[in-house]
C-alpha cells in the first residue's frame, strides 16, 4: 500500500465529517467548526486563559482564518473578550451564557458523529488507527504533542481506553 493515498483518504473523509455534521448541526447558529471551537474553549477555558494564539496553534489555522471565526462568533454572542489584569496587550476569550447553552447540542452532534464513525469497528482496531494518526501528525509536525481531548466532553470513553 502507498502512503501517499492516506492524505487524499483522510481529507475525504474529513469532507465527509463536515457535511454530516452540518447537517445535524442545521438548526443551529454555529457552524461544525465554531463548534468544535466552542467546545475546545469550554475545556481549555476552565484550566486557564486562552487567546487567540492558543486557538491558531491548537487549530493549526491561520490567524486571519482564526479572526474572522472569533469576531463572528463574538458577533453573535457566543464567545468575549476580556482584558487579563497580567498584561494589558491580551484579552482572553471568554464563552457566554448563550455559548454555553449551544454546547450541550455540539455535544450531542459529536456524540453522534462519533458512533457513526466507529460503528462495527472493533476497539483494538480503533486503538491501532488512534496510535496511527498520531504518527501520521507527528510525520508531518516533529513538535505536535497531539492526543489531548478536547474535543470530548467529561464522559468521553474513548480517549480514557487509549494509551498512547
Amino acid at each position: 500500500m502507498e502512503c501517499w493515498k492516506f492524505g487524499f483518504q483522510i481529507k475525504s473523509l474529513s469532507n465527509m465529517i463536515k457535511k454530516k455534521i452540518d447537517v445535524l448541526n442545521r438548526d443551529s447558529e454555529l457552524t461544525g467548526f465554531q463548534g468544535f471551537l466552542l467546545r475546545y474553549l469550554i475545556m481549555e477555558s476552565s484550566q486557564r486563559d486562552v487567546f487567540q494564539r492558543d486557538v491558531e496553534k491548537r487549530m493549526e489555522i491561520s490567524r486571519s482564518s482564526v479572526t474572522s471565526v472569533l469576531q463572528l462568533m463574538e458577533k453573535n454572542g457566543f464567545i468575549g473578550r476580556e482584558p487579563v489584569d497580567y498584561d494589558a496587550r491580551l484579552k482572553k476569550i471568554v464563552v457566554t451564557d448563550k455559548g454555553l447553552a449551544a454546547d450541550q447540542h455540539q455535544i450531542e452532534i459529536f456524540d453522534k458523529i462519533e458512533e457513526i464513525l466507529c460503528n462495527g469497528i472493533p476497539e483494538e482496531d480503533l486503538q491501532t488507527f488512534h496510535r496511527v494518526l498520531n504518527q501520521m501528525k507527528h510525520n508531518i509536525d516533529p513538535d505536535y504533542t497531539g492526543g489531548r481531548p478536547e474535543f470530548c466532553h467529561l464522559e468521553c470513553n474513548s480517549e480514557e481506553k487509549i494509551k498512547e
